[in-house]
């Protein structure tokens, strides 16, 4: 339910997972988070806003965290079929 009113929203499980972890870090239901970002999308479709809010937020989440030691790999932009360094497990 977003603004108290039955919504359907078709996403990927991965954004689902997503969009769980940060509603329990904001402590906040899924529902109150899906409505904070339907108030703030404007003309955009709620689906999308979704998708867009839970990158801008996990990369925030990312800038705040200790740096890694810095790991070798080829940029895509060198190579595009070069292999990212994340592993398969990234598409769970």
């Amino acid at each position: 339910m977003v603004r108290g009113r039955r919504t359907s929203v078709r996403m990927e499980p991965l954004m689902w997972r997503c969009l769980d972890d940060v509603a329990n870090r904001e402590s906040l239901t899924v529902n109150q988070l899906c409505t904070l970002v339907d108030s703030r999308r404007g003309d955009a479709a709620l689906t999308a806003s979704l998708r867009v809010f839970l990158i801008g937020y996990l990369r925030a989440l990312a800038a705040k965290a200790p740096p890694e030691p810095e790991v070798a790999m080829p940029g895509l932009a060198e190579d595009p079929t070069a292999p990212l360094g994340v592993g398969l497990a990234a598409l769970d």
